[in-house]
């Protein structure tokens, strides 16, 4: 909730909290209204001029509902925390996050439960150096401005290097014209396994925030659909803002 409304801060955005009824957990119906209460009068005390709605739906068609408020309340950003399976488990991204990050046509925060939140002094941007991503590039690059965090584009390929040099001076002469903002580094890396080198790169590098770009979602959702082991650093701390293909 922290993030959204910080995020809301950032943009002068309006918040609609969503919660879904969960029968497999006994929870009721007054609960989650109180919930709902609870969660808007902490958003109200944030910013009292910031515009709350709260709705409530059930959960066997939440991901339906989820995308039907995206549509009709014109919704800028989804905001989901993820949680393990109890407080003392790792976090896992799983089927019900990544089934929104693949569906819902704008872009998608999933913040884990025991995010570090310390602010977003450094983006980590996964790109296939495609003409599509530069709308999504572009709000990042607004994001990493208004936070003065250094931002990273990220390339792995199976390919020889050699190939995808002219790519990269493309993308270079687009973000080029986009912004003169400083703090911008390119890196490229062959790999056989590109979902072992974007893990251990996240893992060396430890960004505040990563952000993958359109057809980058399928990949995504291999890689954090997936069971994580309590060894693997990056599977708890580390938040994710995906843009859709049709950004």
């Amino acid at each position: 909730m922290k993030f959204a409304l910080d995020f809301s801060d950032y943009y002068t955005l309006d918040i609609i909290i969503f919660h879904s009824l969960n029968s497999t957990k006994n929870s009721s119906l007054e609960a989650e209204d109180e919930k709902l209460r609870k969660e808007f009068d902490y958003a109200k005390r944030h910013n009292p001029n910031i515009s709350v709605k709260t709705i409530l739906a059930k959960e066997e068609n939440v991901l339906n509902k989820i995308n039907d408020i995206i549509e009709a309340e014109a919704v800028d950003y989804i905001v989901m925390g993820a949680k393990g399976k109890s407080g003392s488990e790792p976090t896992v991204f799983g089927s019900y996050i990544s089934d929104i990050l693949i569906t819902a046509n704008c872009p998608v925060f999933a913040i884990p439960l025991i995010s570090h939140n310390k602010g977003i002094s450094k983006i980590l941007c996964l790109t296939e150096m495609e003409e599509p991503e530069l709308k999504a590039i572009e709000q990042c690059l607004k994001l990493s401005r208004i936070h003065e965090s250094e931002i990273v584009f990220y390339f792995a390929s199976e390919h020889e290097l050699s190939q995808t040099k002219r790519k990269l001076l493309k993308l270079k002469e687009s973000i080029k014209k986009i912004t003169s903002y400083p703090r911008i580094e390119f890196v490229t890396e062959r790999s056989e396994n590109i979902l072992s080198s974007i893990e251990n790169y996240i893992c060396n590098s430890q960004p505040d925030l990563v952000v993958t770009l359109g057809k980058e979602r399928s990949l995504w959702d291999r890689l954090f659909s997936k069971k994580i082991t309590k060894n693997l650093c990056l599977h708890t701390t580390v938040p994710i803002l995906s843009f859709p293909q049709r950004f």
